[in-house]
């Protein structure tokens, strides 16, 4: 059975995170890339497993956007839910479950965008997951892996792969960061549905 004092545990390790350690003044230097997007209204974009780097994002989201942050750690989730309510977001939801599992009911609206950074390195089989998550993406709705450029792993086996999941009615595009490459570059492979495949 759960016990209510562990979430207690993970919310005060969460803050002491946040509060204390989050900030690198090293990275400061470097911007992040921009996320991709929504551009219909009334869509969602949900990111998988999301972990702490997602709340470098947070205080730039478009206020327009429903925002579906999906993690199992507890302590993640608790860092995150405790900085959107610092920073008073009301478009952002975290929810905790394992990103195999069908999240479809949590989010109950139309997905536009689908983001999945390092994915493979967490969830090496979620290619399994994909046709469920194909089928909540809308027209013109994309599905986007991305990777931090300077390790060059958008090459590696499991991305190759890819491409059988994302056949007839996908259109994919890619874009790999050579110059100017640091540790907050990403490179992207991005699948858009409803277009024929190029």
């Amino acid at each position: 059975m759960f016990d209510p004092n562990y979430r207690d545990f993970a919310r005060l390790g969460a803050e002491i995170y946040v509060d204390n350690y989050q900030e690198k003044p090293e990275m400061a230097k470097y911007k992040w890339p921009d996320l991709p997007l929504c551009q219909k209204e009334n869509t969602a974009f949900v990111d998988l497993v999301s972990g702490f780097g997602f709340s470098d994002y947070l205080k730039e989201l478009n206020p327009k956007t429903q925002y579906f942050l999906v993690d199992k750690s507890m302590l993640t989730c608790e860092a995150l839910r405790y900085q959107i309510e610092k920073l008073g977001l009301d478009n952002v939801r975290v929810i905790q479950k394992d990103v195999k599992s069908d999240i479809s009911s949590d989010i109950g609206m139309e997905v536009e965008i689908i983001r999945a950074k390092n994915i493979f390195c967490y969830v090496p089989d979620i290619v399994e997951t994909i046709p469920l998550y194909q089928k909540m993406i809308c027209d013109e709705g994309q599905f986007v892996f991305q990777e931090h450029s300077v390790y060059r792993s958008i090459f590696n086996e499991s991305y190759r792969g890819l491409d059988v999941y994302f056949k007839e009615g996908w259109k994919k595009t890619m874009k790999i960061q050579m110059e100017n490459v640091n540790i907050k570059s990403f490179d992207s492979i991005c699948y858009k549905k409803g277009v024929a495949n190029a």
